[in-house]
C-alpha cells in the first residue's frame, strides 16, 4: 500500500529525513553529502543498517499534510530503495520496507548491504513501477507517472503519483547512522473551477480535467539517482505522454458562489512562456480553454495554481462551451424531450412509423379511421451532420404534440439511415427520423 498521496496549501518543496544519529546535523550540506560513511572492506561483510527515517513538515502544519500538500505520514508497505556501492567498486540497489511508525512521520527501515562502501542515493516511489539500471556511468530509476489519474470524491487523495528522490544525506559518526533528505520529484497543478450559472442551474457535476501540453509531462522517465547526479531535470523513455487526465471518482457537484478544486500531478518540464489546452468535462457540458500560457517554469515539488472562471473565460472568448445533447443516448424514433429524455411521441407510446427519402411519419394505429393518430415531418433528402435545416411537423388526430409547422434543427448525428437532430430554438427538442 503506497504513501498517502495528500494535497493542501501552496508554495515550497517537501522532504523526507531519515536520521538516527545525535551527531549528524539536521541536515545535510549538497556540497559535501557524505560524512565519515562507514567503510567495510571485508569481502563478503554483510551489514544491515536501521535508518530512523523522520518526514519533516513545514513548521505549523496539523495535520497529515505539509503546506505544499505533500503526504508527512509513512504508510504500512512504504518501501524506500538505496544506491550503494560496494567496496569492489561495483554498484548495488538495497530496498526495505517500513517496520515501524506507519500513519506518523517519523519511521524505521532496516536496510541490510552487501559489501558496503558508500552511500550512492535513494528514492521513494509511491507508483510501484520502478527500477533502477545503469546507463553509461549513471544510475537511473526508470518509473511511470500515469497519464490517467483519479482524484478521491473528498477531493483529497490522487493515486499513484508520488515520486521522491534523495537529493541529500549525511552520515553521523557511528555506522549504520544515515540522515537521508528526500525532495518530491512531480509537479502538482491546482485547478479552482468556478462554474457557469447554467452548470449551477442544470445539477452539473465535475467529472475529469485534462491538460494537453506542447511536449510530454507524464508516462514513463528517468531520473538520476546519485547524489551528485541529481538535478531538476527528467528524461523520458519514448514512452511518454503530453496529455494528463484527472478523473473524480464520486459526485461533486457544482454550486452557486463556490468553486470545485481539481488537481493532477505532472512532470516538471512545462517552461515559460509554453502554451497548453485545458478541458474541464461535466456531465454534459464540455469546456475548452486553450491558449493557457507557463508564466514561470515549473520546478519539482511546487504546486501551482489555476483560476478557472468560466463564466470570465467564457465572455471574454478565451473559452468555448459545448452542452452535449442526450438526445444521443437515445436510439428509438419519436420526438423527445431530450433533457430528461421523456417521450413527446415515440415509439414507446405505441406508434408505428414509415419513410421515404424526404418524409417521415409515425402513427399510432386504431380500429376506428377517427381514432388514428399520425404526425409526419417532412425534411430535405440530403442531410450532413454539424448543419442546420428546415423541417415541417404536421398532423393527423388529436396526437397531443404541440409542435407543428416549420421548426430549424441542427443534425447531430447520422447513422445507417438514421437522423439525430436538435430543435434549434428550443434545444430540450429533438427528433430521430429514419430516411432512405
Amino acid at each position: 500500500m503506497a504513501m498517502k498521496k495528500l494535497f493542501l496549501l501552496a508554495a515550497g518543496a517537501a522532504f523526507i529525513v531519515a536520521s538516527v544519529s545525535s551527531c549528524a546535523s539536521r541536515f545535510g550540506n549538497p556540497e559535501e553529502p557524505a560524512v565519515d560513511v562507514p567503510v567495510f572492506n571485508v569481502p563478503g561483510d554483510s551489514v544491515t543498517f536501521t535508518i530512523e527515517a523522520n518526514i519533516i513538515p513545514d513548521e505549523g502544519t496539523r495535520t497529515s499534510l505539509d503546506a505544499n500538500g505533500h503526504s508527512v505520514n509513512w504508510t504500512s508497505g512504504d518501501k524506500i530503495h538505496v544506491l550503494y556501492l560496494k567496496t569492489n567498486d561495483t554498484k548495488a540497489v538495497a530496498e526495505s520496507s517500513l517496520i515501524e511508525g506507519a500513519g506518523t512521520p517519523n519511521g524505521k527501515f532496516t536496510v541490510t548491504f552487501s559489501n558496503f562502501n558508500t552511500l550512492l542515493g535513494a528514492y521513494y516511489d509511491g507508483t510501484g513501477s520502478s527500477n533502477v539500471s545503469q546507463t553509461g556511468s549513471v544510475w537511473y530509476a526508470t518509473t511511470t507517472l500515469g497519464s490517467e489519474q483519479t482524484q478521491t470524491s473528498g477531493m483529497n487523495s490522487l493515486s499513484g503519483c508520488d515520486i521522491k528522490l534523495a537529493e541529500t544525506f549525511t552520515a553521523g559518526r557511528q555506522g549504520g547512522n544515515f540522515q537521508i533528505n528526500f525532495k518530491q520529484k512531480n509537479t502538482l497543478l491546482n485547478f479552482d473551477i468556478t462554474p457557469t450559472a447554467e452548470m449551477v442551474s442544470d445539477g452539473q457535476k465535475i467529472r475529469k480535467v485534462t491538460l494537453e501540453a506542447q511536449h510530454y509531462i507524464a508516462g514513463e522517465f528517468k531520473l538520476p539517482v546519485e547524489f551528485d547526479k541529481i538535478g531538476n531535470a527528467t528524461s523520458s523513455t519514448g514512452n511518454s505522454r503530453n496529455a494528463v487526465t484527472t478523473t473524480i471518482s464520486g459526485d461533486i457537484p457544482f454550486k452557486s458562489g463556490s468553486t470545485v478544486n481539481v488537481r493532477m500531478y505532472v512532470l516538471p518540464t512545462i517552461k515559460k512562456g509554453d502554451t497548453f489546452t485545458i478541458t474541464v468535462y461535466t456531465d454534459d457540458y464540455t469546456v475548452t480553454v486553450s491558449g493557457v500560457k507557463a508564466a514561470k517554469d515549473y520546478e519539482a515539488g511546487y504546486r501551482y495554481r489555476m483560476n478557472l472562471d468560466l463564466p470570465a473565460l467564457v465572455s471574454s472568448g478565451k473559452a468555448v462551451v459545448v452542452k452535449k445533447n442526450r438526445l444521443l443516448e437515445l436510439s428509438e424514433c419519436g420526438i423527445w424531450n431530450s433533457k430528461n429524455l421523456s417521450s413527446i411521441f415515440s415509439v414507446s407510446d405505441g406508434m408505428q412509423y414509415g419513410y421515404s427519402s424526404t418524409k417521415f411519419r409515425m402513427v399510432v394505429p386504431a380500429t376506428n379511421w377517427e381514432d388514428y393518430k399520425v404526425v409526419f415531418i417532412e425534411h430535405p433528402s440530403t442531410m450532413s451532420v454539424g448543419s442546420t435545416y428546415n423541417i415541417t411537423i404536421g398532423h393527423i388526430g388529436n396526437t397531443g404534440v404541440s409542435l407543428t409547422g416549420q421548426r430549424s434543427v441542427k443534425l447531430l448525428k447520422l447513422e445507417n439511415g438514421k437522423y439525430w437532430l436538435e430543435d434549434t430554438s428550443n434545444p430540450s427538442i429533438g427528433y430521430i427520423i429514419m430516411s432512405k
